[in-house]
């Protein structure tokens, strides 16, 4: 599974991208809603969108973009926000799940197996 992580923290980011890799998806990180747009996330299976990102559109401003574009993708997104209000929202523009921060890594991956059927039963 592909996977476009747009985080602006880049040590959440490079936490994130180390931890999915080493559970065999493939992952780019973009840090701004500038780069979001320019890696084209029509090319990839998830996207991990945070919702405050700097530079550019935000995540709730490209949510739509990205599900317009790439209606099969999955979406997830992520928020250190005030975390009701942000869930709503998100969800009215296509998010399919959502996490606040700090994520539940496991739970995270557990989503992403999942949905992609590599979901391990143990």
């Amino acid at each position: 599974m592909k996977i476009l992580i747009a985080e602006d923290d880049r040590m959440a980011a490079e936490t994130l991208e180390e931890y999915l890799e080493s559970h065999g998806f493939d992952c780019t990180v973009e840090s701004d809603g500038d780069g979001v747009r320019k890696n084209c996330p029509s090319d990839y299976n998830a996207v991990i969108l945070d919702i405050n990102l700097h530079g550019g559109p935000s995540g709730l401003e490209l949510l739509p973009e990205i599900k317009r574009d790439n209606p099969d993708i999955l979406a997830m997104v992520i928020t250190g926000e005030s975390i009701s209000e942000a869930r709503v929202k998100s969800f009215r523009l296509g998010a399919d799940f959502f996490f606040p921060k700090p994520l539940n890594l496991s739970l995270l991956l557990a989503q992403l197996e999942l949905a992609s059927g590599e979901m391990k039963w143990d």
